[in-house]
């Protein structure tokens, strides 16, 4: 049973404090267009999709020692689970028509085309890539599919070299590993059935089935948020 004492708890509102603060700081970058690096999108990104307080809910009853938690093999793990909660297993690529289909992604593909058709894709790792790296969309994907599959493998590589700390405490790191999983197989079925990125009607599972997505850009800026307004709306 949990109470709020334990550890997972303060680790669940820092990491809720920290999704809120980089959310103020998303809309600033909204606000201004900014383009961040590759490194520092990624790690400002672990931030605004709330992954720390998302992964500290699956320990909440397994009492996991703070030394599992902290240690180095442990928080690589966590890291890489942060990134590959932002990479879904699903396929997509550019052809000449700028449709997509047979690559890893992120989450942010997701929402690319939608964010694009809105003129706000400025804060998106695709946009990320292509400025940094001088690359196309479809070159960017296929960078984006080799980062992923990184970490992917220092995800699974991590598991093997964790240390034992004994069958007890082993059998709920098991368990915490095997939940993030899920998160991540969950967080990939959301992404499909839910409106949020493919509207209703099927469609996206339709693009699941299909791998195949048609974006095209815009200049509306629908739906962009000022820091102004966003600092506003949490203080109500």
């Amino acid at each position: 049973m949990t109470t709020p004492e334990d550890t997972c708890v303060s680790r669940f509102i820092n990491g809720f404090d920290v999704y809120m603060k980089s959310m103020i700081k998303e809309a600033e970058d909204r606000e201004n267009k900014r383009v961040r690096t590759v490194d520092d999108y990624l790690e400002f990104r672990r931030e605004t999709f709330a992954a720390q307080a998302s992964i500290s809910f699956l320990s909440f009853g397994l009492e996991l020692p703070e030394e599992v938690l902290l240690h180095p093999v442990m928080q690589n793990v966590t890291l890489a689970s942060m990134d590959i909660l932002l990479i879904i297993d699903v396929s997509f690529k550019f052809d000449r028509t700028h449709k997509l289909t047979d690559v890893f992604i992120f989450q942010d593909m997701h929402s690319y085309p939608i964010e694009l058709s809105r003129g706000i894709a400025f804060h998106n790792i695709i946009t990320s890539i292509i400025h940094e790296h001088h690359l196309d969309v479809p070159a960017a994907m296929k960078w984006l599919e080799g980062f992923g599959r990184q970490r992917v493998t220092t995800f699974l590589n991590g598991i093997k070299e964790l240390p034992s700390w004994g069958p007890e405490i082993d059998d709920k790191v098991r368990q915490y590993i095997d939940d993030i999983g899920y998160l991540v197989r969950g967080t990939d079925d959301w992404c499909y059935e839910s409106e949020r990125y493919w509207g209703g009607g099927g469609k996206g599972k339709e693009i699941r089935a299909t791998r195949i997505v048609t974006i095209s850009p815009g200049e509306t800026q629908e739906g962009l948020l000022t820091e102004e307004e966003f600092r506003a709306a949490i203080q109500m």
